[in-house]
């Protein structure tokens, strides 16, 4: 059974990984990006998702592991 701080970590990667398909599906398509700086802002945002946002999924839990 998974706790509720684990729960809580496989919902936000779940949403993170969601966001970050939803953004390659725009830059594939190519339709959603009009020029270089937009293409630049979307794969920004894939970056900071998929390293920053689950880097700090990942601390936060080692965080909490070693307090219990």
């Amino acid at each position: 059974m998974l706790t509720v701080n684990s729960q809580f970590e496989v919902e936000l990667k779940t949403l993170i990984d969601a966001d970050i398909e939803r953004i390659k599906g725009i830059l594939a398509d190519g339709s959603g990006v009009p020029d270089y700086p937009t293409y630049r802002r979307y794969v920004g945002e894939i970056h900071a998702l998929s390293r920053v946002a689950v880097n700090y999924c990942d601390e936060v839990n080692s965080i909490l592991s070693k307090r219990m």
